[in-house]
């Protein structure tokens, strides 16, 4: 058989304009912000006419919720995936924190242009963004953490494991000047094993307020 014919008859998979729309806009919105991008920007970014971009979606709003649904499901759905399954809850919390890690690391865009949001976003348009976006997935986290904390702030506990890792990301550009750093710590994996020994050492206490273990609870009782 000859491959190069095989090849020849392979379906070649074209992407729909709706998907190049979503993927430059992540691209532009990442970089310049809500307010600084325009549909006509947005249009020619894409090669298309701005008609035609209001065809897909009739305003920026509708636009940008679709792009962050977008980002977020397409590009961090391994993270997502990771809280659902029958492992034990350390297990999925592990593998989210892994899967976070590694997700938000490939895709520096994505990473802006939540940074973006949280600094510059309105409050009705961030109101609307969690619960069309983030507030499934947030839900199922804390779904993981009141399992292995029933008495500890499942809303507090989840923030936090965000928080570690989006910190240690964001701050990546300035932290490399910082003392002690060392070119490992740019490593997915080696930030991902930081981020759980952390979080796996603050759960196995149970004091949630003291934050004191229980060897350190019992020697002044």
């Amino acid at each position: 058989m000859n491959p190069r014919s095989d090849a020849m008859r392979q379906p070649i998979v074209k992407r729909s304009t709706r998907e190049d729309i979503l993927t430059a806009s992540v691209r532009l919105f990442a970089r310049h912000g809500y307010e600084g991008v325009s549909m006509r920007a947005i249009a020619a970014g894409v090669g298309i006419q701005a008609p035609a971009l209001y065809y897909h979606f009739p305003d920026k709003r509708s636009l940008y919720l679709s792009v962050m649904a977008h980002a977020v499901t397409d590009r961090l759905a391994g993270a997502t995936a990771a809280l659902h399954g029958s492992a034990p809850p350390l297990v999925r919390l592990q593998c989210f924190v892994a899967k976070l890690v590694e997700d938000l690391s490939g895709n520096p865009d994505l990473l802006l242009l939540l940074q973006r949001e949280r600094l510059e976003g309105d409050e009705e348009r961030q109101r609307l963004l969690v619960k069309e976006v983030f507030e499934a997935p947030f839900v199922a986290l804390m779904g993981v953490m009141k399992e292995i904390a029933p008495d500890r702030d499942a809303h507090l506990l989840a923030q936090s494991a965000i928080g570690l890792v989006m910190y240690h990301l964001e701050a990546m550009p300035m932290l490399r000047f910082m003392p002690g750093w060392r070119p490992e710590h740019r490593r997915p994996d080696r930030l991902a094993r930081h981020v759980w020994g952390l979080l796996k050492a603050a759960l196995s206490g149970e004091s949630a307020e003291t934050g004191m273990g229980p060897h350190e609870r019992g020697a002044g009782d």
